[in-house]
């Protein structure tokens, strides 16, 4: 009798940690979630709390000499040690602010990272935190540069979130494009993106075999934070949905390109 009811209390004890690890694996995803928005909507620097050592760039001769003749050129960071790996690619150009700029975005999701890994217990897990950076650009018109990052996280709880962030540079003016200028050049700028891009994910055979329609109208409605990923090529821009935005998860994150002139 007494290991029955020793069976029983152990079984329930079993649970109440599943319901329990299930609840903090969901806070810790909210979490991170959060700290991703915060990421891609701020705009403005911060205090260093913790130090980045690989952050501090510098222009030498060297890297002038390319700069002359490229538009950027490929920095790496890379740190790692028993609880975390840190691998990030970024552009470096000729100007301070923008340098400055990105370095702010990276430094964010470092410190999230190293912030996560300060948890990390070898006896009751597997495996490193890791924080993964890479980027792309494309040329618009007018001297118009975007660098798309994409950015893979690993903190051992369910799936790595993988999002995306987008930065636009004006190289005739050396001006940082913000989310602000774009609206004011481009007065129905999420009306007309709206419009366009729900109606060509609309056309997707596998959106439709998904029949997640609520979630493409939803994804695709005319706020700025629908669409907040937004890049130049020649005579158009084109819009980054985030996975999970417009369709399930199994299907990534899309991609549509837009003619400028739709947008007036």
């Amino acid at each position: 009798m007494y290991w029955v009811i020793f069976l029983k209390e152990k079984k329930n004890e079993i649970e109440k940690n599943k319901i329990r690890n299930f609840i903090i694996a969901v806070i810790l995803l909210i979490c991170t979630y959060l700290i991703i928005v915060f990421i891609t909507e701020s705009d403005k620097s911060f205090s260093r709390e913790l130090p980045v050592s690989n952050m501090q760039n510098t222009a030498n001769n060297e890297t002038k000499e390319i700069l002359e003749k490229e538009l950027y050129v490929i920095q790496n960071i890379s740190e790692n040690n028993e609880a975390y790996e840190i691998n990030i690619y970024y552009p470096f150009t000729i100007d301070d602010e923008l340098n400055s700029y990105i370095n702010t975005k990276l430094d964010l999701y470092m410190k999230d990272i190293k912030f996560q890994a300060s948890k990390f217990d070898e006896e009751v897990q597997e495996g490193k935190y890791k924080l993964n950076i890479s980027f792309n650009s494309t040329k618009g018109n007018n001297g118009y540069i975007s660098f798309i990052f994409s950015v893979t996280q690993d903190i051992k709880y369910l799936h790595p979130t993988e999002t995306i962030f987008v930065i636009n540079y004006d190289s005739n003016n050396k001006k940082i494009i913000m989310q602000e200028d774009l609206e004011k050049i481009y007065p129905n700028l999420y009306y007309n993106l709206s419009e366009y891009t729900y109606n060509e994910l609309l056309k997707r055979q596998d959106i439709q075999e998904m029949g997640a329609l609520d979630l493409l109208k939803d994804g695709t409605r005319p706020n700025k934070y629908n669409f907040m990923d937004l890049a130049f090529r020649e005579n158009s821009m084109f819009v980054i949905f985030e996975k999970y935005q417009v369709a399930p998860y199994i299907l990534g994150h899309f991609e549509i390109e837009v003619p400028l002139e739709k947008l007036v």
